[in-house]
Formats: C-alpha cells, structure tokens, sequence
C-alpha cells in the first residue's frame, strides 16, 4: 500500500465508530475496507499474506483490531522494485 493511500485507509478505519476493535469482519467487509476484490482476500489466506482470522465453522471472520495492525505492519514504498531491495 502506498504510504497517502495507507494513512487515508488508516484515518478512515480509526474513525468509524460504529464498529469496535473486537467486531468480526467477514471478507467481503474486508475487501469493502480496503476497495479490493473479495477473491484478493481469499487467495491471501492461502499464501499467508492476510491478516489474522477467525474459523467459525467453515466461516472466516477477521477482527478489525488484527487488520488494522496488519495494514499498519505492511511496508510504504514508491515503487513494486523497492520491494525487492
């Protein structure tokens, strides 16, 4: 994520009073949150390149408070080749 994009994303998640921390999010909140596709979410979880989740059942729920950190932890960069450095 790019670091504008991020701390907008950032700004926006913290302001939403209406969920708390400890609120599960399902994967289509999840890809809402973020303005990406669900199937991104779904292939993350199969590489580990996700935030943390929950099984209930066959369910997969995230809690805000995880994605928040996750998205928080991701790298800033300018460009996909600073990646690779």
């Amino acid at each position: 994520l790019s670091m504008g994009f991020r701390d907008a994303l950032m700004r926006r998640l913290q302001g939403n009073l209406t969920m708390s921390d400890d609120d599960l999010m399902t994967t289509e909140d999840l890809a809402a949150m973020t303005k990406t596709p669900p199937s991104r979410w779904h292939k993350a979880r199969l590489t580990g390149d996700s935030p943390p989740f929950v099984k209930l059942g066959h369910l997969v729920r995230y809690r805000r408070k995880d994605v928040l950190a996750w998205l928080a932890a991701q790298p800033c960069v300018n460009s996909t080749s600073e990646l690779a450095a």
